[in-house]
């Protein structure tokens, strides 16, 4: 016998224990242009136990494959699983999820990882990560198009029955480049921090990455707008799936009967207001026509800026007509407000 990440291996029925799901994180040099990208959402309730009882890891497989090929027809660019999605809805005490983890181990994700690699797409595979002794990580795998693991994100704000279980927090968010813009995961009750976005903000992302266990609702606009991101909602069973905006406006909505979607987005975009922005958008679009679109649903006095090519960064067309960011335009104000209060006479404070 010998042991490998302080599991035993051996013969007879060690031989039979799956490694644990803890991969190592493959660093690579990406080149990201921002373009349209195919995402896919992959929703359903968790599988019920097989008839005879027996938690296979084989029929989970087989379960999310076959709802990832009701898509995988799209030709994504990136698939997005719901939180912890390879557990078994017949699992009712804490020792029966403890063992099937252990008789999982990697297996998924190597079928995963395989399947990736078959459809030359991204997959975001979210499960728990195995630490040892009964502890976990509630993570997020980002697998890249050659079925390499180039990510991770581990919950930080598990719940109390979360922890219960078994959970440990993870340490900070996480950003990962891809070959279409960077994403960033957040995983169900995450969604509650207001400090939790305060750092997804500064990490910038294009595509923000919900899977959960519960909707959102109206906090899935709050984080899109505040990162300025488009925001993937993958929800469990038949949840609300939802893809929204940078600013904050619904783009598609799934909640009746289908529970899988595809819906194409555009990371060649920025955020502007429209205060002193009015005359460069147009003098933008009249320029380049079809090429440039501006997105004005919602009533936020900001509108989504797209370049439909990907060879005309939507940047060089701000920098050319000098339209302003909203972040900038938003530094903009505050600093006004404070060198105003600087210079105020006194009776504006009695």
């Amino acid at each position: 016998m010998k042991k490998w990440m302080g599991w035993t291996v051996g013969m007879g029925a060690a031989a039979l224990m799956a490694a644990p799901l803890n991969p190592d994180i493959v660093k690579k040099e990406v080149k990201t242009v921002r373009r349209p990208a195919m995402v896919s959402v992959i929703g359903s309730s968790l599988m019920q136990l097989p008839p005879d009882g027996k938690t296979d890891v084989d029929a989970m497989i087989e379960f999310w494959t076959t709802r990832m090929d009701r898509e995988v027809v799209m030709k994504p660019d990136m698939i997005v699983l719901p939180e912890i999605c390879d557990m078994w809805a017949g699992l009712k005490t804490a020792d029966e999820k403890h063992n099937w983890i252990e008789k999982r181990g990697d297996k998924i994700l190597n079928a995963f990882r395989e399947y990736a690699k078959k459809h030359k797409t991204y997959i975001i595979y979210p499960a728990y990560r195995q630490l040892g002794n009964k502890r976990y990580q509630n993570s997020a795998f980002v697998i890249d198009r050659e079925g390499d693991v180039v990510g991770r994100y581990d919950k930080l704000r598990p719940t109390v029955r979360d922890i219960a279980f078994g959970a440990v927090p993870g340490k900070a968010p996480v950003a990962v480049d891809t070959d279409f813009g960077r994403i960033a995961m957040l995983i169900c009750f995450d969604l509650n921090f207001w400090e939790l976005l305060d750092s997804y903000i500064a990490l910038k992302p294009d595509i923000l990455l919900f899977s959960s266990y519960y909707h959102g609702d109206f906090m899935l606009k709050v984080w899109a707008y505040k990162c300025r991101a488009h925001l993937v909602a993958s929800t469990i069973g038949s949840l609300p799936k939802e893809v929204v905006s940078p600013c904050g406006t619904t783009l598609r909505l799934e909640e009746d009967y289908e529970w899988t979607l595809s819906e194409m987005i555009n990371t060649n975009c920025k955020v502007v207001h429209l205060d002193f922005n009015q005359a460069g958008i147009q003098a933008a679009r009249a320029k380049y026509g079809r090429k440039i679109k501006v997105d004005t649903a919602g009533s936020v006095g900001a509108v989504t800026m797209y370049s439909e090519d990907p060879a005309l960064p939507i940047e060089n067309v701000l920098k050319e007509f000098n339209i302003e960011l909203w972040d900038d335009y938003y530094k903009r104000s505050v600093d006004a407000c404070n060198e105003a209060i600087k210079t105020a006479p006194e009776a504006a404070w009695k």
